[in-house]
């Protein structure tokens, strides 16, 4: 048995991914696509088997969820697990894929042996969401994903060749994400640890209620960057949009931008070039 898709070509534009202020979340474009095949093997069918197991995911918790699913996964290799991201086309028609299959490729590429793994995105037209939940490992994923990308992360790295979606990083404790695209809203949300770097924009209350870690957006982000921070570093490489600091407790962001639009903040200390410009 084979399954047919279709990959877009990482030269074909990149669709723009954030929320809100830079545009709404959707599947990338089909075109320069190119047709990939995967050909059935017992480990692929496995892991059909055990998808086709799992139980509809819990949303007050995804811990319960991830455990069961690990529970009816066997080792297989990273290689297997690329070619399952592929055949998962053929279930994204179900209700709560996207939650689903992000779990489970997180829950396949955790229980797995080997250390760098491929997950292709590009081809769905569903978003994955919650990908590289307690993540570990080293993935790069060629296409874009949905919210909570990465929460909980321990260490290891994530690379996403397209866009993130909202709350990535969310309580990140460890690791590094990197984004190529743009990301959607309150990036790093109660963020504890690591390093996430998005070279594209990024949408509302970026670092939000953040504790520790560091946050590089090489674009812009929009309004409340920095909301509720308590501890960490946020660096803007672009403009930093209205109401920079709002709320903020502690830590540091940094600004390179021409007149900026700080917010009253309620502790820690914010740079212009360098420069300390607001401190409490």
């Amino acid at each position: 048995m084979r399954t047919t898709a279709k990959i877009r070509r990482k030269d074909a534009p990149a669709a723009l991914a954030a929320s809100g202020r830079f545009g709404g979340f959707k599947p990338e474009s089909e075109r320069g696509t190119r047709t990939m095949k995967v050909d059935m093997n017992p480990a692929i069918e496995a892991m059909k088997k055990a998808w086709a197991e799992c139980e509809e995911i819990d949303h007050a918790d995804y811990d319960k969820s991830y455990a069961m699913m690990l529970g009816k996964i066997k080792p297989v290799s990273a290689k297997d697990i690329a070619s399952f991201s592929i055949a998962l086309v053929e279930s994204q028609g179900q209700e709560g894929f996207g939650y689903k299959a992000g779990l489970f490729l997180s829950a396949l590429i955790e229980s797995s042996k080997e250390d760098d793994f491929t997950i292709h995105t590009a081809h769905l037209d569903t978003l994955v969401h919650n990908l590289g939940y307690r993540n570990t490992k080293n993935v790069t994923v060629e296409g874009s994903v949905g919210h909570s990308t990465a929460s909980s992360m321990e260490k290891g790295i994530i690379i996403v060749e397209g866009d993130v979606g909202e709350s990535t990083g969310y309580k990140m404790k460890g690791g590094i994400l990197v984004a190529r695209g743009n990301s959607g809203g309150t990036l790093g949300q109660l963020m504890e640890g690591g390093e996430i770097i998005v070279n594209g924009n990024s949408d509302y209350g970026l670092g939000w209620g953040m504790k520790n870690g560091a946050i590089t957006v090489n674009g812009d982000a929009a309004r409340q960057a920095g909301f509720g921070m308590e501890g960490g570093r946020i660096t803007i490489r672009g403009n930093g949009g209205e109401f920079i600091g709002d709320s903020m407790k502690g830590g540091e962001i940094h600004l390179f931008q021409e007149d900026p639009d700080v917010a009253s903040i309620l502790g820690g200390k914010i740079f212009l070039e360098g420069k300390l410009i607001a401190e409490k």
